[in-house]
């Protein structure tokens, strides 16, 4: 089933479990890790935000105290620079927590010449040792060439009461013509060769039984 959001768009996600442990009573944590997956399609400005409660009380109907929480997200495109900024949250409660790391995706780019968080430089990650469970402890970026995605993995943990912003400078303008021109785009063939390879690997699984 197709899903569809706005171009601008950033939308907070749980980052993918580690262990089949991780995914259990998922729903009533709060997550320490956040993804943000963001759809820049030529945009140059974009938002989105998380409120966040216990999850499990109807806590968040009292007003005579902090029961809930709200983070807001943004990024703005001047030139070949995407400034991505994070709030702090508005408030904290017993069950907030204190510190979190973030995954974010900026997803319909080319790929990026340096990234900075708040001023430091970010190290590029080679993809392929990523998708083989190589990932770190220190802070660090890669690029998806079949998804046309920068992501970045925050792991050093970050305040939540702390506001941040990241600099990515990147190799190509975000409206560059082989992003955003329909229906030719970079992005809608490699969606349509990604869903046809998929077909053909559900027929051959398929086929082999028979």
């Amino acid at each position: 089933m197709p899903v569809y959001a706005k171009v601008g768009s950033i939308i907070p996600l749980l980052s993918q479990p580690k262990s089949s442990r991780e995914r259990i009573g998922r729903a009533q944590r709060i997550p320490e890790t956040l993804l943000l997956y963001t759809l820049i399609g030529g945009s140059s400005k974009g938002s989105g935000y998380v409120y966040e409660d216990d999850g499990i009380t109807i806590e968040y109907q009292d007003s005579s105290r902090a029961t809930s929480a709200v983070t807001y997200f943004n990024y703005t495109v001047s030139d070949n620079t995407l400034q991505f900024s994070v709030s702090a949250a508005s408030s904290l409660f017993s069950t907030f927590p204190l510190t979190r790391t973030y995954e974010i995706h900026l997803r319909g780019v080319f790929p990026a010449t340096s990234v900075l968080l708040n001023g430091v430089t970010i190290p590029f990650e080679p993809f392929n040792e990523l998708i083989h469970g190589q990932d770190g402890t220190t802070n660090g970026y890669t690029y998806d060439g079949s998804k046309l995605s920068i992501i970045i993995y925050i792991r050093q943990s970050i305040s939540t009461l702390q506001s941040f912003e990241i600099q990515i400078e990147l190799l190509d303008s975000i409206t560059h013509p082989l992003l955003v021109k329909v229906p030719t785009s970079f992005v809608g063939l490699l969606a349509r060769c990604q869903s046809a390879k998929a077909r053909v690997e559900y027929e051959w699984d398929v086929n082999s039984y028979r």
